[in-house]
């Protein structure tokens, strides 16, 4: 029982569920000390902790190196749940890459970046908008990721994929994702690297963060579930949680959920000691 393995026989007090970019740190920052120093004082003091964001578990995995506690984390907008540091894998859930080829004139136009839990990262270059493909090849020199090329999307037809990504501009992102979304859960968030950019961010249909928490909310049973984002990839997320913290400069789906806004300007420890009060009176 995970449980039993993580803390023994003490009973936890709840779950805390954070998205990482944008709501607990800012690409491209490190972890303040203080935020290190307040989750592993929650961790002791009984709280288990998830992190999710819709990158690599990689990236995620080194951004949260400084952290000593134990944690979960879900990538890859919730596709893939692990236990760290043990590396436990809770859950996978893959999509087929035959699923994407009736969407195919869709990703020549924009092209799509697409993840394997084993063969590597996939990059199908977009055919109509050049201003997508330089800006995801500057991308990928900073994130230092590792991309083959591939011609079209069928180059993917016969692969298990976590998560495809799409980029455009903010109001293609918009008619990109109303269309992906009749088969695949594909919701829109801002690309740290440039505010004219969104992504869309494409899972199978049940696959996000809010199905990582629910994850754990099954194995726990937890007596409350805390949880901040700041992005339309969260929304589920805070859904699933019982006190909802949105950082100021989230969209309006986010805010109007929300059970507590903390301005983006201020470290989230402040949102989140309210939240702790907040849930120790519930």
């Amino acid at each position: 029982m995970m449980i039993k393995n993580l803390r023994g026989l003490m009973a936890i007090r709840g779950i805390i569920a954070l998205d990482i970019d944008g709501t607990i740190v800012d690409y491209p920052k490190p972890l303040s000390r203080s935020f290190v120093a307040y989750v592993e004082k929650l961790f002791q003091d009984g709280w288990q902790l998830l992190f999710a964001t819709g990158r690599t578990e990689e990236w995620a995995l080194s951004l949260l190196s400084s952290l000593s506690c134990p944690f979960f984390l879900a990538a890859y907008n919730g596709a893939r749940l692990v236990s760290v540091p043990h590396h436990e894998e809770i859950y996978s859930h893959e999509m087929k890459g035959a699923s994407l080829g009736e969407y195919r004139q869709l990703f020549l136009s924009f092209g799509a970046v697409c993840y394997t839990k084993n063969q590597g990262v996939f990059f199908c270059p977009a055919v109509t908008y050049s201003y997508i493909d330089q800006h995801l090849q500057a991308r990928r020199q900073q994130q230092k990721e590792e991309w083959q090329i591939v011609q079209s999307i069928e180059a993917v037809a016969e692969m298990r994929l976590l998560s495809v990504r799409v980029f455009a501009s903010p109001l293609e992102a918009l008619m990109v994702s109303r269309t992906l979304s009749a088969s695949f859960h594909a919701p829109v968030m801002r690309d740290a690297f440039d505010e004219n950019i969104h992504i869309v961010q494409l899972t199978d249909g049940v696959t996000s963060k809010g199905q990582a928490l629910l994850a754990l909310k099954e194995r726990f049973s937890p007596k409350i579930v805390i949880a901040a984002g700041n992005d339309g990839n969260d929304l589920e997320l805070l859904q699933y949680a019982d006190i909802r913290v949105a950082v100021g400069n989230a969209p309006a789906e986010i805010q109007q959920i929300a059970t507590d806004t903390i301005d983006s300007s201020v470290e989230i420890t402040e949102g989140l000691e309210r939240a702790v009060l907040s849930a120790e009176g519930c």
